[in-house]
């Protein structure tokens, strides 16, 4: 019933298209090797267009707070007192103004990442699908010094017990025998401070209050939809018809009603 939250990640949060080089259409996300991966963060300078990237130290917090699915995370003293806006759209907020953001996953360390941006009032990147015509390509050769390496989480030693709930016997012991090992969790290495290394998905029994686990499969499903930012899931009849609705308020529902749904991370 706990999934290992890296794996789902698997494709784009906001369709991003690559090209040749590791490249974008729009905001979101590229996925790359899945056995190696780095990732950056940059902006978009709305006065001259070009690219600008996050320092490592700055891309560590964007990352642990991307992964744990904040809305945004303030930079303060580190950061020229800049707000990072991640969902529904990253930007960068300071007193002087915003410019776009990027999250960008690459295949290798030293890669070159293609965008288009298109003049308005200031330069922003250009998410029309395709790329506007009057649009423009701007490049950024990443380095070492402004990627940060996406390897696995070091094992972690115990793990906290959920808190007891008053749940009829006959429901604990169904849970007890149904229980299946638990997968292990590959975070990024920036987040182990910050983020729980298993995640678990449950809905709330409306009429005795039991914790019911989602089987794994239903989970990474749930996991997947949500790391993207997306608002709902629909599982079908894979599922028992069910509609899983994830922002703004976590809720499952079915033709037969409603129930709260909580994603928790151990």
């Amino acid at each position: 019933f706990v999934v290992d939250i890296e794996k789902p990640q698997s494709c784009n949060r906001q369709n991003w298209s690559p090209m040749k080089s590791t490249s974008v259409d729009g905001p979101g996300l590229v996925c790359g090797n899945v056995d190696d991966r780095w990732v950056t963060w940059f902006s978009v300078d709305p006065r001259c267009s070009q690219l600008v990237p996050y320092p490592v130290k700055v891309i560590q917090l964007l990352e642990a707070a991307w992964h744990e699915g904040n809305d945004s995370v303030q930079l303060g003293d580190m950061f020229f007192d800049a707000t990072i806006q991640l969902r529904p759209q990253m930007q960068q907020k300071t007193s002087r103004g915003s410019r776009d953001v990027l999250r960008m996953e690459l295949t290798a360390p030293t890669d070159t990442v293609v965008v288009h941006v298109t003049k308005g009032q200031y330069w922003r990147l250009d998410a029309s699908k395709p790329a506007h015509p009057g649009s423009e390509v701007r490049r950024l050769e990443t380095s070492p010094d402004t990627v940060l390496k996406m390897d696995g989480l070091a094992r972690t030693a115990s793990f906290k017990p959920l808190e007891q709930c008053n749940v009829p016997a006959s429901t604990r012991q169904a849970h007890a025998t149904s229980f299946k090992p638990l997968e292990r969790c590959t975070l990024p290495a920036s987040t182990r401070k910050v983020a729980s290394s298993w995640v678990t998905w449950v809905s709330i029994e409306p009429r005795k209050g039991a914790l019911q686990f989602y089987p794994p499969e239903v989970a990474r499903k749930l996991e997947v939809a949500w790391s993207k930012g997306n608002n709902a899931l629909d599982l079908g009849q894979e599922f028992h018809g069910v509609h899983v609705l994830l922002r703004p308020k976590m809720m499952q529902r079915t033709a037969t009603g409603s129930r709260d749904v909580r994603r928790l991370q151990l």
